[in-house]
C-alpha cells in the first residue's frame, strides 16, 4: 500500500485498544461482568494485553503506519464511565506514551456512543480523536475540539451504503455546519468503519461533496 498510493495519501493501520483486546482473550460478557466482581484478574488480563499491543504498534510505526487504536470495547454503549476511566483509559494513556516513544502518530477511535466519555478520550494523549455517527459533532468540537483535531461521523450505514446522492449530499453538510470552526481543526469522515459492500460510487459521492463544501477557503454559506 505504502508503494501504491504513499506518496498521495497516508496509511495507516487499525489496532484494536486495551479493553477491546482483553475481549479477544476472554468472552466480552464474562469480562464486563468481572470488572463488577473480579477487578484485580481484569486489570492483570489489561496488563498482559497492554504490554502485548505495544510490540504489534511498535512493529507497524517501524513501518511508517499512522496508527488508528480502535476500542469499540470501550464504548460508552456498554460501559459506565466510571469502567472506562478505570479499566480502559489508563492503559490507553500507556500505550499513547509508547506509541509517540517511537515516534508514531495516532488516532483514537471508540464505536458507539461516547457522549460521556469524549472529553476523557481526549486527555489520553492521542493526536486526534475519531467519534461515531450517534456522537452529536458540536458537543465533541466543544469538549476535546478545544484540545486537538477532531474526526467524524457520516453514518456508514445510512449514507454510505443506503443513502442517494442528495442524502449524502446533507449528511457532509451537517457534519460542515456543526465542526468546521473546531479550534484544533475538523476532518470530514466516515462514523466508523466502511463495510466491503459499500458501493465505490456511493464513496466518491461523500468525495465529491466534501470537495464541493468544504473547498478552501471555507465559507459557511457552502452548507448552510
Amino acid at each position: 500500500m505504502k508503494e501504491e498510493i504513499g506518496a498521495e495519501v497516508p496509511v495507516g493501520c487499525l489496532i484494536a485498544g486495551p479493553f477491546t483486546a482483553a475481549t479477544s482473550c476472554y468472552p466480552t460478557e464474562k469480562l464486563l461482568r468481572a470488572t463488577r466482581k473480579e477487578s484485580e484478574k481484569v486489570h492483570e488480563l489489561l496488563r498482559f494485553v497492554t504490554e502485548g499491543l505495544k510490540l504489534i504498534y511498535k512493529e507497524f510505526i517501524k513501518e511508517g503506519m499512522l496508527i488508528l487504536l480502535c476500542d469499540p470495547l470501550a464504548s460508552g454503549t456498554l460501559l459506565h464511565r466510571k469502567q472506562y476511566l478505570e479499566f480502559a483509559l489508563p492503559y490507553t494513556k500507556e500505550l499513547m506514551q509508547s506509541i509517540h516513544d517511537n515516534k508514531g502518530m495516532v488516532c483514537y477511535h471508540i464505536c458507539g456512543d461516547t457522549t460521556n466519555t469524549v472529553a476523557d478520550m481526549a486527555t489520553s494523549g492521542c493526536d486526534m480523536i475519531s467519534v461515531d455517527n450517534i456522537v452529536d459533532l458540536e458537543h465533541v468540537k466543544n469538549t476535546a475540539g478545544q484540545k486537538l483535531p477532531i474526526l467524524g461521523n457520516v453514518s456508514p450505514i445510512d449514507y454510505f451504503i443506503q443513502g442517494t446522492t442528495e442524502m449524502m449530499e446533507e449528511a457532509v453538510k451537517v457534519c460542515l455546519r456543526k465542526a468546521w470552526d473546531s479550534p484544533n481543526g475538523y476532518i470530514l469522515a466516515s462514523g466508523c468503519d466502511l463495510s466491503g459492500n459499500v458501493p465505490l460510487e456511493n464513496i466518491e459521492t461523500f468525495m465529491n461533496a466534501a470537495r464541493k463544501y468544504g473547498r478552501y477557503p471555507l465559507d459557511p454559506k457552502n452548507f448552510q
